[in-house]
């Protein structure tokens, strides 16, 4: 008796086992090009400029900024790409616009060209094309000792890590540019705190990263150096500099 028992209980045991439904994952289709980089992009003909500037190449997420040649409006994006399809958004961030968004859906042709239709909030149905940009420099540098700054206390902390910008081009004397800090800041006891502008009780360690993009109309320099590393700068900042408040 207790053999046929323990039967039942095993063969319940697998029953129930196999009745239990394992969890299904959505694996997204990994994304066809990395869209990192400056696009031209073309909403009914209102010529913009995207940069691309994070692209996870598992998921295919990805965000941005960009803005309305020549700059009026700026605006960011986010978005996925899933194989060579493409779905996103773009909320206008200035003044000018504030809040206006674009949903848009398309597919990469290759990895310089996209295309495809959304809906703008303030004008239904829009088509949108976009094309990368031809990338002319890019260069990074180590940092050391480079005196950070803000508007309320002023020289702040000092930066050590890496620099890099990235520079592509628009048309003849046209560019686009990224410039990237990804740093380690020391801030001394004494220094003022970059927000609060109160005296810091200790000293203080933390990371640093920050973008910003700038457009340029000149022509590219010559005889220097275009790609790769350009070394190590000791940018010279030094803690009494800190305390006081100033740059070097």
């Amino acid at each position: 008796m207790k053999e046929k028992l323990s039967g039942m209980v095993a063969i319940v045991s697998i029953l129930m086992l196999s009745a239990i439904v394992a969890p299904v994952f959505a694996i997204p289709s990994k994304p066809a090009y990395n869209l990192t980089g400056a696009w031209a992009f073309n909403d009914d003909g209102f010529m913009h400029t995207m940069v691309i500037t994070s692209f996870n190449p598992c998921t295919g997420a990805f965000s941005g900024t960009g803005y309305y040649n020549p700059g009026s409006y700026v605006w960011s994006i986010t978005g996925t790409e899933s194989g060579n399809s493409i779905t996103f958004l773009i909320v206008l961030t200035s003044i000018l616009g504030n809040g206006i968004t674009l949903s848009g859906t398309g597919s990469l042709s290759s990895s310089t060209s996209m295309s495809g239709t959304g809906t703008q909030s303030n004008a239904g149905a829009v088509t949108w094309s976009a094309a990368k940009l031809p990338l002319v420099i890019n260069v990074s540098w180590l940092v050391l000792n480079d005196e950070d700054y803000s508007w309320v206390a002023g020289c702040w902390a000092l930066d050590s890590g890496l620099q890099s910008v990235q520079v592509w081009q628009l048309s003849t004397d046209n560019y686009v540019a990224l410039k990237t800090y990804n740093e380690i800041f020391y801030t001394p006891q004494g220094a003022l705190s970059p927000v609060a502008g109160t005296v810091e009780p200790k000293d203080g360690f933390g990371t640093l990263y920050a973008q910003y993009i700038v457009s340029i109309a000149a022509p590219l320099a010559t005889g220097v150096q275009l790609t790769g590393c350009l070394g190590v700068k000791n940018y010279g900042g030094t803690i009494a500099d800190v305390l006081l408040g100033t740059a070097a």
